[in-house]
Order: structure tokens, then C-alpha cells, then sequence
């Protein structure tokens, strides 16, 4: 018997092409340089600089998801993402129920809703960016969602304390007076872990990708790790806060690389 192998105008083509692929990690070099940058220009240019930085964020996990789920599965996973994300924080930023009482500056740009327009690309991105991770390693909804919310929640708290070092917001709730780690208030944690087991969770009902490539995002993950760390130590001073950030984050990241490692 002989089997002959279709090579014609749609024949399969193994994925996408290099240069296609070589898009999220232009992002990545660009989101690297922004943060060693960070540490040395003036202080008057950080906050336009942390917009570009959460950009760059967003334009990786925006075109991964193009390349490697398509078009419909990214315009579905943004609406699904954005949209909670900015509906829990308009409705805390209107009733202060959720995460607590936070007073927003203007120095990450236009507010939507009295929200920082910026705010739930920033979620969004390490939403992708943790659901990839969580799939790699597991392939239930379930543990894809409860994993992918420890990623998220990491990334969430690391740039927590980022903001509230650099002024981009406060906790008008004194966190003297609330349980706390780190000056974070725990209800803050604990909801945004919720939130982005939701998140995950809905997300998870959309179509299945086995070919997908978790590379730019585990690189994203670990370079934001060690961003917020030498921004917390270098410019702040935070050496606990730091410490305490990249070890989180860092051993999620560790355990992620030893189940890769075991699966190959």
C-alpha cells in the first residue's frame, strides 16, 4: 500500500513561520530593555516609561495568541479578560467592597470609570501569560484554572508593590489596621485570586490549542520577575519586599521548569 502526502496550496504547514514566531520575543527584548532602563533615567520620565512597559506586555501576550490560537480565539479571551477585570475594578474603585478603598493618581495615564484605562491590560496580559504557563503543565480546566491563578496572583502582587512603591496608586484603608503582607492587604490577594481563578476558568471552556507554544510567556514571566526585583531593591530600597516577590514568583517559575523538564 502507498500513502501519498498532499503538498499543495493548503497543505499543512507545521504551525507558524519563524518570522511570524519572532514577534512576541521582539516584545520581550523591548519589555527587557524598558526595565533596565527604568533603574536610570530620570524620575520624571518612569511614568510614561511604565506605560510602555505594561504595552509591551500586552502587545506579547496579544500576539502570541494571534499566531498560535487565531483571531477569533484572541478577540474571545480579550472580551472574556478585559471584561471582568475592568468590571472588578470599576465596581471595588465604586463601592471600595472588593479589594478596599484605593485612591488612583494620574501618572499611569487616562482613567475609564475612574480607573487607569491601562489597568486591565495589565491583566489581561499576565492572565494570557499564566493561562499559557498552567497549560503546559496541566490540561484540565480545574487545574489549569487553580495553577494558572497562583501564576497570576504573583505577577498581580508583584506589581502591587511596584505601583504603590512608585505612587501610581494608595490604600486609603490603613494597613495598619488591616491584615497585611508586605503593606498589601490580604483581602486584596485573596479576591484577586478569585477573580483570576474565574478568569481562567471561563476562559478554559474556549477551544483547546496542543501545539501551543509556552516559550514567550514563561520568558515574559521570569523577566518580570526580576524587574520588579531590582526595581523594588535598586530604586526603593525594598530588600524584604524584593526578596520576598522574586521568591514567589521565582519558585512558581522553578516548579514550572522542573514539570517541563520531567515531561520531555
Amino acid at each position: 500500500m502507498s500513502i501519498r502526502v498532499y503538498r499543495g496550496k493548503h497543505r499543512e504547514l507545521g504551525g507558524p513561520s519563524k518570522l511570524l514566531r519572532s514577534i512576541p520575543w521582539i516584545n520581550i527584548l523591548a519589555l527587557l530593555v524598558s526595565g533596565v532602563l527604568w533603574l536610570f533615567i530620570s524620575q520624571d520620565r518612569k511614568d510614561s516609561l511604565t506605560v510602555f512597559m505594561l504595552f509591551f506586555l500586552f502587545a506579547i501576550a496579544l500576539f502570541h495568541s494571534l499566531i498560535w490560537h487565531g483571531f477569533s480565539w484572541t478577540v474571545t479571551y480579550s472580551v472574556i479578560a478585559y471584561g471582568i477585570s475592568f468590571s472588578m475594578l470599576a465596581l471595588n474603585n465604586a463601592s471600595g467592597l472588593l479589594y478596599g478603598d484605593i485612591s488612583y493618581s494620574y501618572r499611569l495615564g487616562n482613567w475609564f470609570f475612574s480607573v487607569p484605562a491601562i489597568l486591565p491590560f495589565l491583566w489581561l496580559a499576565i492572565s494570557y501569560i499564566s493561562f499559557t504557563i498552567a497549560r503546559r503543565i496541566y490540561f484540565s480546566t480545574f487545574s489549569v484554572s487553580i495553577s494558572g491563578a497562583l501564576f497570576m496572583t504573583a505577577a498581580l502582587f508583584g506589581f502591587e508593590q511596584l505601583a504603590i512603591s512608585a505612587g501610581y496608586w494608595s490604600w486609603l484603608t490603613d494597613v495598619d489596621q488591616v491584615t497585611n503582607f508586605l503593606g498589601v492587604p490580604l483581602k486584596f490577594i485573596a479576591v484577586s485570586f478569585l477573580v483570576s481563578v474565574f478568569i481562567l476558568f471561563m476562559v478554559g471552556q474556549l477551544p483547546r490549542n496542543d501545539k501551543l507554544s509556552s516559550r514567550p510567556p514563561f520568558t515574559t514571566y521570569v523577566i518580570l520577575a526580576f524587574i520588579f526585583f531590582s526595581i523594588l531593591f535598586v530604586q526603593f530600597g525594598l530588600l524584604t519586599n524584593a526578596l520576598w516577590v522574586f521568591a514567589i514568583m521565582g519558585s512558581l517559575s522553578l516548579f514550572y521548569a522542573i514539570s517541563v523538564i520531567r515531561d520531555r
